[in-house]
């Protein structure tokens, strides 16, 4: 045998028999890792059963949730026509809706500008304040086009207009604007319109003086210059027109412009026609207008007026100057404006660095106020018109623009007022294309209006989306869908618990394999209870069923969970509010003005009694004197509030205000400050029964408070008294409960500990509360198991304590071989040492044994000798 020690000669195989004798050595090893394999797979199996009961606690926890059960579906029979969603408020019903009018924002023009880059105006800097509100009273005025001068030959197509479904008589003989403003009015009585005629020839353009003598000009009949004996220029026809006045003003014709201008028009005021004629073998005179030897008939326009919008319709409207619609641009008159004050008003500066009308375009929709500005090209001579949009629906959401110079009101360029002054009650320098107009529908046949087309107050809980006219039902029923997904997620993640136990605690007698969890106690624990809490009535529930059997649920003898969807359906369509509470937790109260807000998982089942001893407040500040008519100006326009926390500075619009129209200003103003907007911050404005203004934070509690300084106070208030607001106070199950705002939750360690209720107003009592009733709380089943899984899987709970006692059993188990591998390891040194030293020996003593028989045989060959 060869060496394969360290030795020195002894032949002995140090490092196998070392290497047999820790394998003898290290027999406890092999024993604690055959007990950390076994304490590694019963943690995994735990883990596997946490897995499981953390699915389940997923689906229960969907059915604690109160949404689940109030989702409600909302459906139109007709979507083009509106389409609809609802929340949790909403209740089960089938209504008609009938869409008789959209919503609409109001859309201006100016007059039409030749150039969108020339300047407007000198460049003084002047303010454009935009305010928004609602127009009312009065009579909407719309002039159409001028008729065609075909119209003055041969008239108009038989019976080709129709106003307000009314169809107007007209003829060949309908050859003038008033010939067809007359067979209008004729029809007043049925359409509600009025119309009346203008005609004037427009601007006849530049004059050329003439070649040679001979020329005439006659205009309706009044000849204002005949047979010239000598050329005529600009001035000479001029001179001839101011002689011819008086005729003119027989013939019923007035004039305006001049001939050196170019705009020059002439007008008849009962809307008959005018015949223009020029002659003479010259050229020049007004050869670009009429012509010479021709002769040029003016026909006007006809202007209509109603109380309503006009609407326009026929066989051919647009020979009678109209489009098919309800026709516009329209101005008001006799009208009236009153401002929303919840519409916060908006300046706009135009100076000489945008005083034209791309400039001015850039300038409004730079500043955010609510409106859009575009330029619109209409083809004519002058065809860009800045038009101007408001971004917000609604009748409330008119505009009107007041122009004003900066610093010296009677300064304010006037050019800029003839194209952006817009005020419906009184000078409208911009025409309305669209009204601001509301969405009118009825909900079975109860009439509703809606600044928007997305209405949500006609049904508590629906929201409608209006697209166009027209009748449709819509149904609001129970989302059932919702809540059966979720009791099938409850049922299968409770057999996915039933499989997961029945795989860890088996045994197949034939391959005598056991589950790792075979015999565990715990974990028989957990599935007796599970099942056992499940089969037992609920007590305390707020609804009628009180077993989980009632909904078609059923455990079979192996502890599989099944689901009767029929019994499940009958019991939603009978009350769904006692299928949530069979499940989640569920909160009712007695008094309509207290609300269930929510719980804690602290929360006990019960009910409660509720008294209220001070009911929340909002902070305010109210003025010393009554408001009287005020005319604000640079003395006493600006502000500075605090508003719950945030300081903000305010610039009331100058002008002259009613107290009514004041305080509608103060609140447009201050809630127009972006420091509060953007904090979500407003505040009401309103007169107290003596007329003092007091301004309120639309927020309750200790924190809503307002103060105001500034040039301003003095003037509109008085002297300033600020009251902070107060935070609910009351008792919750006997318990002084703690307050924030409206909002009442039992105190911590109470029965009614964590339950949040929502206190909007009713009766109070500082010193006994008023009794405002009882809030009663339940659990259900989800809440229940919940807590239950929530017990297993704690530090102290079943499984919580086993894993951790298996995971202390693992570092144990390290520890231990830690200690052995480390004795092994001395005793391997010892056993090399040790047979190290017996190799030198037998080496040594191999040494000595070949000398002695060395000498031996030595000794033994000399006896011979």
């Amino acid at each position: 045998m060869g060496i394969s020690s360290p030795g020195i000669g002894s032949n002995l195989d140090i490092n196998g028999i070392v290497a047999k004798l820790m394998q003898a050595e290290a027999q406890p090893l092999t024993a604690l890792a055959k007990k950390e394999a076994s304490y590694q797979a019963k943690l995994s199996a735990f883990g596997t059963l946490s897995g499981s009961l953390g699915g389940l606690q997923t689906a229960l926890n969907t059915l604690n949730n109160q949404s689940t059960f109030t989702g409600v579906n909302a459906t139109a029979s007709d979507t083009s026509i509106f389409s609809a969603s609802a929340t949790s408020s909403a209740s089960a019903g089938n209504y008609n809706v009938t869409v008789t009018q959209l919503a609409q924002a109001q859309t201006i023009s100016s007059a039409g500008q030749t150039s969108t880059s020339a300047t407007i105006g000198t460049g003084r800097s002047t303010k454009l304040t935009f305010q928004f509100g609602t127009i009312s009273g009065g009579n909407f005025v719309t002039t159409g086009a001028r008729l065609s001068s075909s119209v003055a030959t041969s008239g108009m197509p038989a019976n080709s207009l129709s106003i307000n479904g009314k169809t107007i008589t007209t003829s060949g003989t309908t050859t003038s604007a008033k010939a067809l403003a007359d067979q209008i009015n004729l029809e007043s009585a049925t359409t509600g319109v009025t119309a009346t005629a203008k005609t004037d020839t427009g601007a006849l353009g530049t004059f050329t003086t003439t070649s040679a003598a001979g020329y005439s000009l006659d205009i309706g009949g009044v000849s204002i210059i005949s047979n010239a004996a000598a050329p005529v220029t600009a001035a000479d026809a001029q001179t001839a027109i101011n002689n011819a006045a008086p005729a003119l003003t027989a013939a019923g014709i007035s004039v305006s412009g001049t001939v050196a201008t170019g705009d020059l028009k002439f007008t008849k005021a009962d809307g008959t026609n005018i015949a223009m004629q020029e002659s003479g073998a010259v050229t020049g005179g007004f050869t670009s207008s009429i012509g010479i030897g021709a002769s040029k008939t003016a026909v006007g326009a006809v202007s209509l007026s109603s109380a309503n919008k006009i609407s326009i319709d026929g066989t051919s409207p647009a020979i009678a100057g109209f489009s098919a619609g309800s026709s516009g641009p329209y101005t008001y008159s006799g009208a009236g404006f009153t401002l929303d004050p919840n519409q916060p008003s908006a300046t706009v500066t135009i100076d000489n660095t945008n005083n034209s009308l791309q400039g001015i375009r850039d300038a409004i929709n730079k500043a955010n106020i609510g409106v859009t500005a575009s330029i619109v090209s209409d083809g004519s001579s002058a065809p860009n018109h800045l038009v101007i949009k408001s971004n917000k629906t609604g009748a409330t959401s008119s505009m009107k623009i007041s122009v004003e110079d900066a610093t010296d009101p009677l300064q304010t360029e006037q050019k800029l007022v003839d194209l952006l002054a817009y005020n419906p009650a009184g000078t409208q320098n911009m025409t309305q294309s669209a009204a601001g107009q509301n969405a009118t529908l009825s909900v079975n046949g109860i009439a509703v209006t809606s600044t928007t087309n997305t209405v949500s107050s006609a049904i508590e809980g629906v929201t409608m989306t209006l697209s166009k006219v027209g009748n449709a039902n819509l149904s609001i029923s129970a989302n059932t869908a919702a809540v059966t997904s979720a009791v099938n997620g409850f049922v299968k993640a409770f057999n996915d618990i039933n499989s997961t136990i029945k795989k860890l605690t088996s045994y197949d007698a034939t391959t005598k394999n056991a589950g790792i969890l075979l015999g565990d106690s715990s974990v028989r624990n957990i599935q007796s209870q599970l099942r056992k809490m499940m089969s037992t009535p609920l007590v305390g529930s707020s609804g009628s069923l009180t077993t989980l059997s009632q909904i078609g649920l059923s455990i079979a003898k192996d502890g599989t969970m099944s689901l009767d969807s029929g019994k499940l359906s009958a019991a939603m369509s009978k009350n769904m509010s006692d299928v949530a509470a069979l499940f989640s937790s569920v909160g009712t109260t007695t008094d309509s003005l207290v609300k269930f807000e929510g719980s804690t998982s602290s929360s006990t089942a019960g009910t409660y009694n509720v008294r209220i001893n001070k009911l929340a407040t909002q902070g305010n500040v109210t003025g010393s004197n009554a408001v009287a008519p005020t005319t604000i100006d640079g003395s006493n326009k600006d502000l500075v509030l605090s508003v719950d926390g945030v300081t903000a500075s305010v610039a009331l619009t100058s002008g002259a205000y009613t107290p009514e129209a004041l305080i509608a200003q103060v609140q447009s103003s201050i809630n127009s400050a972006s420091a509060l907007s953007s904090a979500g911050i407003a505040v009401s404005v309103t007169l107290d029964n003596a007329g003092k203004m007091v301004i309120t934070s639309n927020k309750y509690g200790s924190t809503s408070k307002v103060t105001i300084t500034g040039s301003g106070v003095a003037a509109l208030m008085g002297t300033a008294t600020a009251t902070d607001g107060i935070d609910v106070e009351g008792t919750v199950a006997g318990v002084k409960g703690m307050g924030s705002g409206q909002y009442l939750t039992g105190a911590s360690g109470s029965p009614a500990a964590g339950l949040k209720l929502n206190i909007t107003g009713g009766a109070a009592d500082p010193l006994l509360g008023a009794d405002r009733g009882t809030v009663t709380f339940s659990h259900g089943y989800a809440h229940d198991l919940n807590k239950l899984i929530d017990g297993y899987l704690g530090s102290s709970g079943l499984i919580g304590g086993r894993t951790d006692g298996l995971n202390r059993s693992i570092k144990d188990i390290d520890k231990q071989n830690e200690v052995l591998n480390a004795r092994l390891a001395d005793t391997e040194a010892r056993y090399r040492k040790q047979f190290t030293a017996l190799d030198t020996l037998i080496s040594k003593m191999n040494s000595t044994s070949t000398y002695l028989t060395q000498q031996l045989a030595q000794i033994s060959a000399n006896s011979k000798s």
